[in-house]
């Protein structure tokens, strides 16, 4: 913790730039995010740096995934360092942001664009043979300009094809309780595509002002709900919705990745309720 304090006095050498940290804008239990500027071209940026050692390739399977995914619409990493790596600050509202806001009150069409985005980001990463794993509102930026309304973030327990080395054991689960597939809790080997198509059902549900009635604190609870057949979803929460988009909801959502919808079925769905 003192090296942290310190370079945030003094700044960080990449190896195509220096950048003095600013401000702190997140930090977890293994890394931390810092508002920066780089010295060359006074440009902000943010700068991702490791806190624990035993954390390390983890935090270097991220750059490389990201490395793997430049193009599409993801944080694009600009530099690095040995524990760190820097990527623009982008002109962006976070959809967990936008959702606190608004409080939860989207308009239907508006969330039904960013689904829409949302589901054309994630199959540029699925084709790419990567899996997010923590599809959340919190990973999900979107972007003021440019090619892409949304730009995904935070690939640190993404899966990813390419890269072969098993970064949790066979039968741990990785992301976000409350967005997390009920495949997860048969542990990471069993989680595709499909895990993250389910989040994205959840988010939609979200951005419609809709509450799952399955609530986790612990991981038990998740594991117990995991193991049975409760939907997502019971027909009175959907009841207000147009009969087509309700199904939707529910398609994403099954508890069964195998009964969840194919994406070009599900973009035609979509389509047609604009």
């Amino acid at each position: 913790m003192p090296t942290i304090l310190h370079n945030l006095r003094s700044g960080l050498q990449g190896t195509e730039d220096f950048y003095f940290l600013k401000a702190r804008l997140a930090i977890t239990g293994s890394s931390c995010i810092d508002i920066a500027e780089a010295k060359s071209s006074k440009q902000p940026v943010l700068i991702k740096q490791m806190l624990k050692a035993e954390t390390l390739l983890r935090f270097q399977r991220e750059q490389k995934i990201l490395a793997q995914l430049k193009g599409l619409p993801v944080s694009e990493v600009i530099d690095h360092g040995e524990k760190f790596f820097v990527m623009p600050h982008y002109k962006s509202v976070s959809l967990y942001k936008l959702i606190k806001e608004v409080n939860g009150k989207i308009p239907q069409k508006h969330a039904l664009a960013i689904f829409y985005c949302l589901l054309e980001a994630y199959e540029q990463i699925w084709q790419a043979g990567v899996v997010h794993r923590d599809a959340k509102p919190g990973n999900i930026l979107l972007m003021a300009n440019g090619p892409s309304l949304v730009k995904l973030i935070d690939f640190n327990v993404a899966k990813s094809e390419k890269l072969d080395k098993r970064l949790t054991a066979p039968g741990s689960m990785v992301g976000t309780l409350s967005y997390m597939a009920p495949e997860s809790a048969k542990g990471s080997s069993r989680v595709d595509y499909r895990a993250d198509l389910f989040a994205l059902g959840l988010i939609l549900a979200e951005m419609l002002n809709l509450k799952p009635e399955r609530s986790f604190d612990k991981t038990r609870d998740f594991i117990i709900w995991a193991n049975t057949d409760v939907p997502v979803f019971n027909e009175e929460q959907l009841r207000d919705l147009p009969r087509e988009l309700a199904l939707l909801v529910r398609c994403c959502t099954e508890n069964q990745p195998d009964l969840r919808p194919k994406i070009p079925v599900l973009k035609r769905q979509l389509l047609s309720l604009f």
